[in-house]
């Protein structure tokens, strides 16, 4: 899979870089941030690696998820985010994007928040 991490300088985007480097199946085809560091191999150019890739993986700021989303659409690259503090136009942003390429929001990767919320929804089922 050729892939391209965005908010690849981030503690989250450098793990996932990492682990997925050591998999022969992971191809990581760009990495971008809100700041180029031509010596790790991060620009802030989405569109000129997209073309390259079959998913965006999201770990970049609230204010950039729409836009990236939006562009994603655009190239036909599927799109898994990460990204925490989402507005409703990212909300709206990932629904017009879902009409043309796969979306996963899943803004707490932590195992932990997300067992508790399926049991906070089983607890409100069942009262």
């Amino acid at each position: 899979m050729r892939w391209v991490m965005v908010g690849a300088a981030g503690r989250m985007g450098q793990t996932i870089t990492q682990l997925a480097s050591a998999q022969p199946e992971f191809q990581c085809v760009g990495a971008i941030d809100r700041a180029a560091d031509a010596a790790r191999g991060i620009t802030t150019d989405l569109a000129s690696v997209l073309p390259g890739a079959q998913v965006m993986i999201d770990f970049s700021s609230p204010t950039q998820t729409a836009a990236n989303l939006a562009r994603c659409a655009e190239q036909g690259v599927a799109a898994l985010v990460g990204t925490t503090g989402l507005s409703n136009d990212v909300e709206a942003a990932a629904a017009a994007a879902a009409e043309r390429i796969p979306v996963l929001i899943a803004a707490n990767t932590s195992l932990g928040v997300t067992l508790l919320a399926e049991l906070v929804r089983a607890a409100a089922r069942a009262l």
